[in-house]
């Protein structure tokens, strides 16, 4: 039987998730302090880092758990040994997300100038980030979480 590339990518994501289930998720979910519904953990299994796809967006309502969301999937990829994450966010939600993270999740918030030497979280401003391109680009980051303005 001849598979399209389509087809071929369609099958492993396929297998990957029958492999990769919510079971994944347990050690994350078991080590935070998050309140979190089933609805987020759902969608953090969705947009778990995987290698058929570049990446993913969350969307809802305000007030549904975006961020909690995105907590579970960045301690998943640190749990997992994928320990360079940055939080890209808006300037006034800067302390806010470090306070979350620290809190809730027990991820190491970093200062950017130290995420080179050990893993953590890097919590910045999108205007930040764009006045240091060529830092940022000289990190392999694990994920990337973009909070809109």
């Amino acid at each position: 039987m001849l598979l399209t590339p389509y087809h071929a990518r369609y099958f492993a994501l396929l297998l990957s998730r029958r492999s990769v289930g919510t079971e994944r998720y347990l050690p994350a979910l078991a080590s935070s302090g998050i309140d979190f519904h089933p609805h987020q953990i759902d969608a953090a299994v969705i947009a778990a880092p995987s290698p058929f796809r570049d990446g993913v967006i969350l969307a809802a309502k305000e007030g549904l758990g975006k961020t909690v969301e995105a907590g579970i999937v960045m301690l998943q990829t640190y749990l997992e040994g994928r320990n360079q994450i940055l939080a890209l966010c808006p300037p006034g939600l800067t302390g806010h997300w470090r306070r979350e993270l620290a809190e809730k999740s027990s991820l190491p918030v970093l200062d950017f100038a130290t995420v080179e030497d050990s893993g953590g979280v890097v919590v910045m401003s999108h205007r930040t980030a764009v006045r240091e391109p060529s830092r940022i680009g000289a990190t392999t980051w694990a994920l990337t979480s973009l909070a809109p303005a």
